[in-house]
C-alpha cells in the first residue's frame, strides 16, 4: 500500500481536519466503515445516499456532502466514492433513505430526468420536422407481443425483488439465537 501511495500521487485525498503529512488517504481506504464514520457524521452519509437514491450521480453527491472535509482532484473523490459506494454501510443508509422517501424519490427523479435531458428534448424538437417520416412502417410501432414481453419481463423482476427483500431462512434462524441470547441469557455458537 505505501507503494503506492508514493506512485499515485493523483489519487492523494487530504484529510482537512488533519495535519500536513500525515493527512493522506487513497480511494480504497474508503472501503472502511471506521473510517467513514469518523470523517463523515451519520446525517452526511444519510444525505450522501439521499442525493443518490434522487438520482444525482456518485462523484458530484460524494464530493456535494463529503468534499468539505477533503482535498483531491476530482477524479480521487470519483474512485473514492465508487469504492464507498460498493460498502455495506452505504447499502444500509441507501436502503433506509428510498424506504423513508417512498413515492416523494419517483417525482426527484422525474426531476433530475428532465434536468439532464431538457438540451436534448429542445434539439427534438427543433429537428422534429426535418426528420419527420411520411412513410408507415408498421414493424417499428408497438406490437401486442411488446406488451406481452414487457409484463413477463417486470413480473419476473418483481418477483426477484420480492424473494431478495424476504428473510431467507438462515436469517430466522439467527433471529431465533439472538432471541434466545436475549431471553435467556445464554448464546449458541
Amino acid at each position: 500500500m505505501n507503494s503506492d501511495i508514493l506512485s499515485r500521487p493523483l489519487e492523494h485525498i487530504k484529510v482537512r481536519s488533519q495535519p500536513e503529512g500525515a493527512n493522506v488517504l487513497m480511494p480504497l481506504n474508503f472501503q472502511s466503515a471506521p473510517l467513514a464514520r469518523a470523517l463523515f457524521t451519520p446525517h452526511e452519509r444519510r444525505w450522501h445516499a439521499a442525493l443518490r437514491a434522487i438520482g444525482f450521480g456518485s462523484f458530484e453527491s460524494f464530493a456535494a456532502v463529503f468534499g468539505k472535509h477533503l482535498i483531491a482532484a476530482p477524479e480521487a473523490l470519483d474512485a473514492a466514492a465508487t469504492v464507498y459506494e460498493q460498502t455495506p454501510q452505504f447499502k444500509r443508509e441507501l436502503l433506509g433513505v428510498i424506504a423513508a422517501l417512498g413515492s416523494k424519490r419517483d417525482a426527484e427523479l422525474d426531476k433530475r430526468v428532465s434536468e439532464l435531458t431538457s438540451h436534448a428534448s429542445d434539439a427534438t424538437r427543433a429537428l422534429s420536422i426535418a426528420l419527420s417520416d411520411t412513410t408507415h412502417d408498421t414493424t417499428k410501432h408497438r406490437q401486442p407481443s411488446d406488451s406481452i414481453a414487457l409484463a413477463a419481463i417486470l413480473e419476473a423482476n418483481a418477483t426477484v425483488i420480492e424473494q431478495e427483500a424476504a428473510p431467507s431462512q438462515a436469517d430466522w434462524s439467527r433471529a431465533d439465537e439472538v432471541t434466545r441470547f436475549t431471553a435467556g441469557g445464554v448464546h449458541k455458537s
